[in-house]
């Protein structure tokens, strides 16, 4: 599947995207499309350069909230372990799902 034909799944999705490049910058002006997300028909001009799909989270995307975790050379498993075994973070996502 190509980046164009991903872009256009999202967008039927019900998900606000953007292009991206390889260093993950947005290669359009992009504030706009945290209000209205890009025309279908406008994927294959937007996407036909991009490295990359960025999704714009929030009420644009249905209220999409992203939980970004880096390593930055430290164990992943042991960062997200940590960060799920605080109370507070498992009482808050055990509101949206309760299988936490």
């Amino acid at each position: 599947m190509s980046i164009i034909d991903t872009a256009e799944e999202y967008l039927l999705a019900n998900l606000s995207v953007i292009p991206v490049s390889k260093d993950k910058r947005a290669t359009i002006k992009w504030e706009q499309y945290q209000r209205i997300p890009i025309e279908i028909n406008e994927c294959s001009r937007i996407f036909s350069n991009a490295y990359g799909i960025a999704i714009i989270s929030g009420a644009v995307s249905g209220g999409l909230e992203v939980l970004d975790f880096d390593s930055h050379g430290n164990d992943i498993n042991a960062i997200y372990n940590q960060f799920i075994a605080n109370d507070t973070v498992r009482f808050l996502l055990s509101m949206y799902h309760p299988a936490i």
